[in-house]
């Protein structure tokens, strides 16, 4: 086999191996749980973007009301997230969790492995916690014959 072919196999082999990690991710993402009862803890709503050179993501916390009350850790390459809330909240009387307190936002986000830890930033303002989450951008020289 011609030099070239191979490395254009070896190219979309990675590419479709990239594809399944991501789809795996995400089908482990749309079936998790929302709520943990036994830490009472339920997942706010949040949004990812991303770019070339940077995730942000952007999580709700209503009811949290300081930078104090959140706890943002990185382990792994998982972003872990707890909030605590000024006061319990409740489901009400008409879903199945009826009578459950849920005292804390709890959530785990799995990132990409081209992170730059050490520039990671928060911020939270209104109710809204905006994470920065910068990547290492490779770039190649190509040679043209």
């Amino acid at each position: 086999m011609e030099e070239w072919i191979r490395k254009y196999f070896e190219e979309v082999m990675k590419e479709v191996k990239r594809i399944r990690e991501e789809m795996a991710r995400i089908e482990s993402e749309i079936f998790r749980p929302l709520v943990d009862l036994e830490r009472k803890s339920i997942e706010p709503l949040y949004e990812i973007h991303r770019y070339s050179d940077k995730i942000q993501i952007y999580v709700d916390l209503p009811g949290v009301k300081d930078k104090n009350d959140i706890n943002l850790q990185l382990l792994g390459n998982k972003l872990i997230l707890e909030a605590k809330l000024a006061k319990p909240y409740s489901m009400g009387d008409l879903t199945v969790l009826r009578g459950e307190e849920f005292t804390q936002y709890r959530l785990e986000i799995g990132l990409p492995e081209n992170i730059i830890t050490e520039q990671i930033k928060a911020r939270f303002r209104n109710g809204i916690l905006e994470i920065t989450v910068p990547l290492k951008v490779e770039k190649y020289k190509i040679n043209i014959e």
